[in-house]
């Protein structure tokens, strides 16, 4: 069985940097305990803002980001936690924006 979905999906941020994009899961894949925080932070299809950062990082599976300050290439929030706390705001919010609507939509088994 296959889904309609992949698994992964990328969410692309050069409008705002050239090179910029994300990698998110896709979130009705995500492991159950992830999920059901996910789930209590959206609003309709609107990811409540003060959880966004906590769910970005659950989703985010790679990324070309670069600390704002430093210019230097910002690692994943799996490797190094504190790579969320210089993550641009901007990225936050489009990564959310992305990944909200993905709840939303029907996970119907291909077949």
């Amino acid at each position: 069985m296959s889904y309609r979905f992949a698994p992964t999906v990328r969410v692309d941020l050069s409008s705002l940097g050239d090179g910029l994009y994300a990698v998110i899961r896709h979130p009705k894949l995500m492991p159950w305990p992830a999920l059901k925080r996910l789930v209590e932070q959206i609003d309709g299809a609107t990811l409540r803002p003060e959880a966004a950062g906590s769910i970005v990082s659950d989703l985010v599976v790679e990324w070309n980001l670069e600390d704002p300050v430093t210019g230097e290439a910002l690692p994943l929030p799996k490797d190094d936690p504190g790579a969320m706390e210089r993550i641009p705001g901007f990225a936050v919010t489009a990564i959310a924006e992305v990944a909200a609507p993905l709840m939303v939509e029907p996970a119907v088994p291909k077949g």
